[in-house]
């Protein structure tokens, strides 16, 4: 089997924290727009790296609408990160769940043993703890936010 990497890529591979105040504000437009202004998280980027040297496959998936995924394409080639699968949900898909459902899919789809999954969210953390693979979670600290 294949073995997958997950990551995310808000807090996780762009460093989100110049825009949090605006999902605070109800801005959610106005965040994703300004994602393009995100710094890349050099620590993350390298991590991913050194499983891709390993034979594993990258997943990126995110909350980010469908509607970025050429931009949020560009802004990963133009920070060096190099993936095999982005999940980006469809209007009726965004919410909570779509991150799970995303692998899910792709698992049943190409098959795939998730060893190890990157991200920031406690939601997420908690799934993929509890997803049937054992994967190592790797969860990103915002410190006091």
């Amino acid at each position: 089997m294949q073995p997958l990497v997950i990551c995310t890529i808000d807090g996780v591979l762009s460093d989100n924290n110049n825009r949090l105040n605006l999902l605070k504000d109800g801005s959610l437009l106005e965040y994703h727009d300004r994602f393009k202004y995100d710094d890349a998280m050099i620590t993350t980027i390298r991590m991913l790296k050194g499983f891709q040297r390993t034979g594993c496959d990258i997943l990126i998936t995110d909350d980010r609408p469908i509607e970025y995924m050429e931009q949020t394409e560009n802004w990963l080639k133009e920070n060096g990160i190099f993936f095999d699968y982005l999940y980006l949900p469809k209007p009726k898909e965004v919410g909570r769940h779509f991150k799970l459902k995303s692998v899910k899919d792709h698992i049943r789809e190409n098959g795939g043993q998730i060893i190890a999954v990157i991200c920031t969210d406690r939601q997420d953390e908690h799934d993929f703890r509890n997803h049937p693979h054992r994967p190592i979670v790797y969860s990103l600290s915002r410190g006091a936010v």
